[in-house]
């Protein structure tokens, strides 16, 4: 049922027509046409944002791979100490983006007796990569165990997921050089043992003959477009004897 039509005293019949005209406008929303003129806008605006939103997200999975080195490596140290074993961070080409693996070193004592106990050495005899203490790291697997070498955590850039479309990748400079392969050894008092080389069983032998490290070295995790750096690159950089943090350029 419709509303009367009350008209204010002194009002004018085209005055109070207007004033009802008016507020019938008010009430009665959109029209079709401007309904889609809102809903083609909105459309222009989310297709000209998407581009800055899609590298956002790559630029942010970029620093979360390296925030989570830099984990792995504050993690070896603190566990270092912590456990009272020497701990093994080995990084080395997997495929073409690069994996960084975190070890810890056990004395291989079958669990039946007591075993494994920590090592607090990160060169315990015999010094060499095919029989030393972290022969099982250049051949490890995912699933792989072993009472030498505890695997406690790692990154892999070549799995599936969002590293491959962004082409997220991590590259190693120790000693002024890029470097293949590093491994790292921290022990609980603190020392620490730095080696390079082509893969991660040279880089552990490196390790094993080379005095304490007291440098730094960088894990450099860019995101490529073309095969070109593409927005910052994350440095983490790791010094001998301090906790590790990111630098981004």
């Amino acid at each position: 049922m419709r509303a009367p039509w009350v008209r204010f005293r002194g009002e004018s019949g085209a005055t109070a027509l207007r004033r009802r005209s008016l507020a019938r406008r008010l009430a009665a929303g959109f029209t079709l046409v401007e309904l889609m003129v809102v809903v083609v806008l909105i459309s222009i605006l989310a297709l000209i944002a998407t581009p800055s939103m899609r590298t956002a997200r790559d630029d942010r999975a970029a620093f979360d791979y390296a925030r989570r080195i830099q984990q792995m490596a504050h993690r070896a140290r603190t566990r270092a100490a912590g456990r009272g074993a020497a701990h093994l961070l080995v990084a080395e080409p997997s495929g073409v983006r690069g994996r960084v693996l975190l070890f810890e070193a056990l004395d291989n004592t079958p669990a039946a007796s007591g075993g494994p106990v920590q090592v607090p050495s990160c060169k315990k005899p015999p010094q060499t990569v095919a029989g030393g203490q972290w022969a099982p790291v250049a051949a490890w697997a995912p699933g792989t165990v072993n009472n030498t070498a505890r695997f406690v955590d790692g990154l892999d850039l070549d799995t599936i997921g969002i590293n491959v479309d962004a082409d997220i990748r991590a590259t190693f400079r120790a000693y002024n050089a890029d470097t293949p392969a590093f491994a790292m050894c921290i022990q609980p008092s603190g020392t620490t043992f730095l080696g390079i080389g082509g893969d991660a069983s040279g880089a552990i032998g490196d390790m094993l003959a080379r005095p304490p490290f007291n440098d730094f070295f960088e894990v450099i995790v860019t995101r490529r477009v073309g095969g070109a750096q593409a927005g910052l690159s994350r440095r983490v950089i790791n010094a001998s004897t301090a906790a590790p943090r990111i630098r981004s350029q």
